[in-house]
């Protein structure tokens, strides 16, 4: 048996994976609108991609629709990138740390690089989001702020959390060197 310090990493590294592909803010929106009860769900990936699903209710009718786009989101593409990295990184020096096939310290600090890498790519996404979609969109001709409309979605809550533990692994290898 190794160091299990690795452990984190190998657990954080595919929740990281997962992050990148799970929606990064959700917005649930309903109002009345001619007699028609409106519920729009609208779900935002890293990458730019969103879809949303339109249901419209009253009158014994039911409408349903669907609509997805993209929008050019460079700091969420980074971002999905960088899960990404932070993942195939932290799996592999996770695995190494763990059966002792790499100095720990060096190891601890690959780690620390990669999880803190992950965290601040998502915090820069979180700030750089709204400026982005109001570039490419006309939610400003709304008078509407992404936040307002928008909630962080899981894919955010899981990048903190895959990020994270490959921090706290990277941490603990260098504590324990």
């Amino acid at each position: 048996m190794g160091n299990n310090s690795g452990i984190l990493a190998i657990v954080g590294g595919p929740i990281a994976l997962v992050a990148s592909f799970l929606p990064a803010a959700v917005a649930y929106i309903s109002y009345s609108f001619l007699g028609y009860d409106v519920d729009i769900t609208i779900y935002y990936w890293f990458w730019g991609n969103w879809y949303a699903s339109i249901r419209a209710s009253g009158s014994g009718e039911t409408y349903y629709n669907t609509i997805a786009g993209r929008i050019v989101d460079i700091p969420g593409i980074l971002c999905g990138i960088t899960l990404i990295a932070v993942c195939v990184i932290g799996l592999v020096i996770g695995i190494r740390a763990y059966s002792e096939n790499m100095d720990p310290k060096t190891a601890g600090l690959v780690l620390l690089i990669m999880g803190a890498m992950g965290i601040a790519m998502i915090i820069i996404w979180i700030i750089t989001v709204p400026m982005t979609v109001t570039l490419f969109s006309n939610l400003e001709d709304y008078k509407v702020k992404f936040w307002d409309v928008f909630s962080i979605g899981p894919g955010v809550y899981a990048g903190f959390i895959g990020s994270g533990l490959v921090l706290g692994s990277g941490i603990a290898l260098v504590a324990s060197s």
